[in-house]
């Protein structure tokens, strides 16, 4: 045993040399990740807008990467917004409508009171952070009996010399605090109006301040989702109630028909039609509702100040959690309709509402941004910017005024698998890893912010289940100088409307279209209809599929002849894979489907009236202040 001090006492001094040296270098890294909706890739300064003024995020561009080429994992919110969560394509976590019935035309979850949403079962990054913790490798071994109350095998004094002198850089305990604040849109109860199924908490965050649903036009007191996809609604069913009682009247008085289908005939369409009335005068309060954790603190919510209560929240999450890893989740209700900015941002872009959203979302990026600075944890913080989706393009106001954002030289719009619907301004910044100022144009994916986040963190993929998603990790530093994708899919619903190729070699992307949108005539969108549909009633199907030269052609405005010696050799690799990335997508049950708003999965705060107001004292950041101030 005295043979063995000497041993021990070299065994303890190595570590100390060995952990000292790393202290610096190994302290986890924050992440923090900025989600905006419906945002247009051409509505950035840092991606060619000259007339709204963003410098806060033409500001990550300078500081990080600008991922040109960067692709959402679905051209609209809710199926979006599940694969950049899990790193998988919707069609596998069940966020996409079957074909047939009135879900087709739906796609996203619509309602608070629905039965379906992001199922358990699957694994986000914020669940895959929680479970594995920052711990710092070999240290866990020594130190495992303080948190895993488990034998700490030998060297006993070596661990505790250990945990004492560098605890705080080391400490195995800490584990990541992941908190979301803002949208939602992937469910929240399933059997009970208290079981909060689907709810954030219940997928890894350990903080939720948002919206469970999201913002819609509904949530505007002046504005409704009926009315933007049929104007003169109320009338036609108005006109259409008096000519059904004028008839029945007629009929009846005539001797045409009997008492009893006289009734029938203006009792009927009265069941029919009242529902519809009902909801809509119903929906603002039932929906459009604020949380914090499980707790419903307003209903109806305020718009005004919704995005300065968002960056109020994300700062004081942040200052929080500086002394240990976080994961936040900045996920705006901007700039999607109902459009709302604070009285300071009214008129402050000096070219419309959508303008005037876009700058004040900019100001509240800015100053979540220079918390990060003043902490002093910037240079250690993963930043990621993107948008769940391209722009709106069906949104045009009942004054004829556009809504929607802008898709600059691309093609389609939010829910088209054209390159306006899918392809997304994005941003990463990592000051202590990432070259700032650097362009790629590689094709990279939503669904790949998954595995990066994992590779960041240090936590090991799920080997249980597919993940689509690609580690960008060494793109982002220039190790690799490829996009990790060779194919990608894109989806609508559970139709593949077209696959990219990007070979292994120079620099061309080539895509396939199998399936695109029937348009409006003379427009790139689907008017009548909230977004263009996926299947074959609302779709033009192309056999063989139209090819075109991305890279080159960026636009789509010229697919490759079939009869170019290029088309067949890429069309074949095309359809051989994704025949072979069919029979690896098992059926599992749509999510979308269950979407009829349930009374007994109705959350309301203050019964029977369901209406109630967060106690808010003054904020400390708001539009207008100054940066002292703030």
């Amino acid at each position: 045993m005295e043979a063995c001090r000497p041993c021990l006492s070299c065994y303890v001094f190595a570590l100390l040399v060995i952990f000292s040296s790393l202290a610096s270098s190994q302290k986890k890294p924050n992440i923090l990740i900025f989600i905006v909706d419906d945002l247009g890739y051409a509505d950035l300064g840092c991606f060619g807008n000259d007339s709204l003024a963003t410098p806060h995020i033409d500001k990550i561009a300078t500081e990080g990467a600008k991922l040109t080429h960067n692709l959402a994992g679905e051209s609209i919110c809710t199926p979006s917004r599940a694969a950049l969560l899990t790193g998988r394509y919707p069609v596998r976590t069940g966020l996409v409508p079957s074909r047939g019935g009135l879900s087709e035309y739906i796609r996203v979850i619509i309602f608070t009171a629905n039965s379906g949403g992001l199922p358990r079962n699957e694994t986000t990054f914020a669940k895959a952070l929680l479970e594995t913790g920052y711990s710092t490798g070999p240290l866990l071994n020594y130190s495992s009996w303080f948190c895993l109350k488990s034998s700490p095998g030998p060297y006993f004094l070596a661990a505790i010399l250990n945990l004492a002198l560098f605890w705080r850089v080391y400490d195995p305990c800490i584990k990541v605090t992941p908190g979301l604040v803002g949208k939602w849109h992937l469910g929240l109860s399933r059997d009970t109006v208290d079981d909060f199924h689907y709810h954030p908490l219940n997928h890894g965050f350990q903080y939720f301040y948002g919206l469970p649903l999201t913002n819609l036009r509904n949530c505007d007191s002046g504005g409704a989702v009926l009315d933007h996809i049929f104007p003169n609604w109320r009338m036609q069913m108005a006109v259409f109630m008096i000519i059904v009682a004028l008839t029945g009247f007629t009929s009846y008085f005539l001797n045409k028909i009997s008492t009893l289908s006289f009734m029938v005939l203006l009792i009927a369409p009265l069941i029919l039609v009242y529902p519809v009335f009902l909801v809509d005068i119903v929906y603002q309060n039932f929906n459009c509702i604020l949380m914090r954790n499980f707790d419903l603190v307003e209903q109806p919510v305020i718009l005004d100040n919704l995005t300065a209560r968002f960056t109020d929240e994300s700062i004081r999450f942040m200052v929080t959690h500086k002394d240990d890893p976080f994961l936040l989740v900045v996920s705006y209700a901007k700039v999607h309709t109902a459009l709302f900015t604070t009285d300071y941002f009214k008129g402050h872009s000096g070219h419309s509402p959508y303008g005037d959203n876009v700058e004040e979302m900019d100001w509240s990026v800015g100053q979540i941004m220079d918390a990060l600075e003043e902490l002093g944890v910037k240079n250690n913080t993963f930043v990621y910017f993107t948008s769940d989706n391209g722009p709106h393009l069906e949104e045009v106001a009942r004054n004829s005024e556009y809504e929607g954002g802008w898709k600059g030289i691309y093609k389609g719009g939010k829910g088209q698998s054209w390159e306006g619907g899918i392809r997304v301004p994005t941003l990463v910044s990592w000051p202590s890893h990432i070259q700032p100022g650097i362009e790629i144009d590689e094709p990279t994916n939503g669904i790949d912010l998954f595995p990066t986040v994992l590779d960041i963190a240090g936590a090991s993929m799920p080997n249980d289940r597919i993940i689509d998603g690609r580690n960008l990790i060494p793109l982002l530093t220039q190790q690799n100088k490829y996009s990790p994708h060779k194919f990608m899919y894109h989806y609508c619903a559970k139709a593949v409307h077209a696959v990219r190729y990007r070979p292994r070699s120079g620099h061309t992307t080539w895509k396939a279209h199998f399936m695109t949108p029937k348009y409006t005539p003379g427009t790139e969108a689907c008017f009548g209809y909230a977004v263009c549909g996926c299947y074959e009633s609302q779709t033009i199907t192309h056999n063989p599929p139209l090819l075109f030269e991305i890279t080159a052609d960026p636009s789509e405005s010229t697919p490759i002849s079939p009869d170019d010696e290029r088309y067949q050799p890429v069309v074949d690799n095309i359809l051989e894979d994704l025949r072979r990335h069919k029979s690896n997508v098992d059926s599992v049950p749509s999510q979308i489907d269950y979407f009829w708003w349930y009374p007994r999965l109705q959350i309301c705060c203050n019964f029977p009236y369901c209406s109630c107001r967060e106690n808010i004292t003054e904020l400390a950041h708001y539009p207008g202040k100054t940066h002292q101030e703030n």
